[in-house]
């Protein structure tokens, strides 16, 4: 199933996991799961994806026909600014996304520093990750409120992404499906499918490999770094998603909790939330 996040042309039939775009990243749907009380996620309302900024003409074509109304950016200033989405599909969409920094920037976070650091270790890069996924939950509970607030609100379909459209994304992914009563381990096997439909690894060579980079550039750098190292950065791990999660139960009393108190949902946004996203 691994194509780097492209299908064959756009034209795909309805309820499709992965969208069939030609330039996407990651580009999914996160309808048709069931819930715990019978019911079922609705298809098209909610999709999640990587980076956009290689999207074609003709998957803007195939995105037209979803009625895409909002897209939430989760990438830095810089990230944007290194690919920008130009969004034009219609209708027009209203497209929100955060300034923060570089040094705030959890793809690229201390990577450099911790790939420079003296006995680097498969293992002491892969702790990185699990923490690097514990910090998610503080960094970004401004915008995973706010794509909870555009759901209740009925602003849908609406796609977040981030960059690879793993890590930011697949936390956002995995709160909103346990908060509509998705059994854990589907929500699980969600977020790992990323490995599944995007090959990381390739395309960090094809990003080390283009002219286009500067010769600083993050993905020319870590080309340098034995893959050994690099791959756990790139994976998505099911431990990643299961050790933040008993971090949640530990320290928060549970996701629901932490949706509760952290984000500031409250019950009954949460009900339009369901309403909205459930049939």
């Amino acid at each position: 199933m691994k194509n780097n996040g492209s299908s064959p042309a756009p034209g795909g039939s309805p309820n499709e996991r992965v969208l069939p775009l030609g330039g996407g990243r990651n580009f999914r749907d996160l309808g048709g799961y069931p819930t715990l009380d019978g019911r079922a996620v609705k298809w098209g309302r909610v999709y999640r994806s990587g980076g956009m900024a290689r999207l074609t003409d003709a998957d803007y074509r195939y995105l037209s026909t979803l009625g895409i109304r909002v897209v939430c950016d989760l990438r830095s200033s810089p990230e944007r600014r290194e690919e920008p989405t130009q969004w034009r599909a219609t209708p027009v969409v209203d497209y929100r996304s955060w300034d923060y920094a570089d040094d705030e920037d959890d793809a690229g976070t201390g990577l450099r520093a911790l790939f420079s650091e003296p006995d680097m270790t498969p293992d002491k890069v892969k702790d990185a990750m699990l923490e690097a996924y514990r910090d998610f939950l503080v960094k970004h509970r401004d915008k995973y409120r706010h794509i909870f607030l555009c759901l209740a609100d009925g602003s849908t379909p609406l796609v977040f992404n981030c960059s690879a459209g793993k890590d930011r994304t697949g936390i956002a992914a995995a709160l909103i499906l346990l908060a509509l009563g998705v059994h854990r381990d589907l929500v699980v096997e969600d977020y790992a499918l990323s490995d599944q439909v995007v090959d990381y690894e390739a395309e960090l060579l094809t990003a080390n490999l283009s002219e286009t980079l500067r010769k600083d550039d993050l993905y020319r750098w870590i080309a340098h770094v034995p893959m050994e190292l690099v791959r756990p950065v790139l994976r998505s791990d099911p431990g990643y998603l299961e050790n933040t999660l008993a971090y949640l139960e530990e320290t928060h009393g549970g996701v629901m909790a932490y949706i509760r108190r952290d984000l500031g949902i409250d019950g009954a946004t949460m009900t339009r939330v369901r309403e909205a996203l459930l049939d």
